[in-house]
């Protein structure tokens, strides 16, 4: 029955999905703000977002560098 599988969710610590739906409707609150917004705040905001995924690309690349070290002929790789 789909209420005693939904209770089974929650009782094995599933919980209620109130959360997740608050913060939905955060995110959505903020989304509508930023399209009701003047032209120069959403020029900030997308800055601020460009200005995230650049340090984030950064980052990653730092991170993973090491997986493509190109090895020259007769140089050991470490183990």
């Amino acid at each position: 029955s789909a209420s005693s599988a939904s209770s089974a969710l929650y009782w094995f610590g599933g919980g209620s999905g109130a959360k997740d739906l608050d913060e939905e409707w955060e995110r959505q609150q903020e989304v509508l703000k930023m399209r009701r917004a003047s032209p120069e705040d959403r020029e900030k905001y997308f800055k601020s977002v460009d200005d995230r995924r650049v340090a984030a690309s950064e980052e990653q690349t730092e991170k993973w560098a090491w997986q493509k070290k190109q090895y020259k002929k007769g140089e050991d790789r470490e183990l």
